[in-house]
């Protein structure tokens, strides 16, 4: 899992190693790790200069930057798992996403629009999430998408101002929280969106909506 999480790191670096996923079970093996119960999506890229970005401000760089790294990302490191024979029967596969990518939201906290590459990453994301879901159904491998609430990372730096305020954990808080929520992941049940403390409806174009589960910011 930790191997996973450097992959994603290196992609958020701009690392040109496309190939690097694949290599990921041979790595992993070669730790003494075989048949994973959990692996943990936990790549995020939301820089502080894509902060406050309008149509008259726009960096589709960045945009397309944050969209490789936060959705297309899980599928690398995902597919990698799997398709390496590295996710034991039933084992789970576990994304980290946020509320940035509830479309229904966006109505109340982005009331002006902005920060298109953040949230267009994060429904992106979420959509891939369902997607893996349906096709590991038949490994009765559950596909989790969850959230660790606001935490006090490099990434929310920007949002130093108001951590107090808004009750901002350290990241070890924030991981048990995940790690928790992760255990309650069934095969039962192929896509788990109940995320933490809060239900979050994330599309908003149909009578039926599916619903995640959120904190309060990420």
């Amino acid at each position: 899992l930790c191997l996973a999480g450097a992959v994603a790191r290196g992609a958020r670096r701009g690392s040109r190693r496309a190939g690097a996923p694949a290599a990921l079970p041979s790595k992993v093996r070669a730790v003494g790790f075989d048949g994973l119960d959990y692996v943990i999506n936990n790549a995020g890229y939301f820089p502080g200069t894509a902060e406050g970005e309008t149509l008259s401000a726009m960096d589709f760089a960045e945009q397309l930057k944050q969209i490789d790294v936060c959705a297309v990302g899980v599928l690398r490191v995902s597919s990698a798992c799997v398709n390496g024979g590295l996710v034991a029967a039933g084992g789970k596969i576990i994304i980290i996403s946020s509320q940035a990518g509830s479309t229904d939201w966006r109505f109340t906290q982005c009331p002006d629009g902005g920060n298109y590459g953040h949230h267009m990453s994060r429904a992106a994301c979420n959509i891939g999430g369902v997607l893996l879901s349906q096709e590991l159904k038949a490994k009765a491998s559950p596909v989790a998408m969850l959230h660790p609430g606001f935490n006090r990372t490099g990434m929310t730096r920007k949002y130093a101002h108001i951590w107090d305020v808004e009750g901002a954990v350290e990241s070890s808080e924030g991981a048990m929280r995940v790690l928790h929520e992760a255990l309650q992941c069934s095969g039962k049940v192929p896509l788990h969106r109940t995320w933490i403390m809060v239900r979050v409806p994330w599309r908003v174009l149909t009578a039926t909506c599916s619903w995640l589960n959120l904190s309060s910011r990420g």
